[in-house]
């Protein structure tokens, strides 16, 4: 998969974290993934822990955002900013609308699949 243009350091705070990782050979960012199954309950915001920390270098900061095929399904991933001195762990802010399709009393997101992407953009 795609190298990153700088070094970043990726460290786990907890075992069951699974490392960000390249979808794809041409993925605009690395996918971050939920460290506990999640049941997202429609109209409220939840943080979705990663189990991870980012060291961003300096002169850039990691953005998390929304995955289209989450969006498409009426979920949503609030976009975020990572400076790069923060060393805590990651999450990522969800919700469902009230709309969605899926089964009360809200969307399940699996552990196992993406719940957010991480991209790193040069301050400016």
């Amino acid at each position: 998969m795609s190298a990153l243009p700088v070094d970043l350091r990726v460290r786990r705070l907890d075992p069951r974290a699974k490392l960000p990782t390249y979808g794809t050979d041409g993925a605009a960012g690395l996918d971050l993934y939920a460290l506990e199954d999640v049941t997202l309950t429609p109209g409220r915001v939840h943080k979705v822990r990663t189990g991870i920390a980012l060291e961003i270098p300096p002169g850039y900061e990691g953005q998390v955002r929304p995955r289209s095929g989450l969006t498409s399904r009426g979920v949503f991933v609030e976009l975020g900013t990572v400076d790069s001195d923060y060393r805590g762990e990651v999450g990522v802010m969800m919700h469902a609308y009230e709309r969605t399709q899926h089964s009360e009393p809200g969307f399940y997101r699996s552990s196992s699949t993406s719940s957010g992407r991480a991209k790193l953009r040069e301050r400016g």
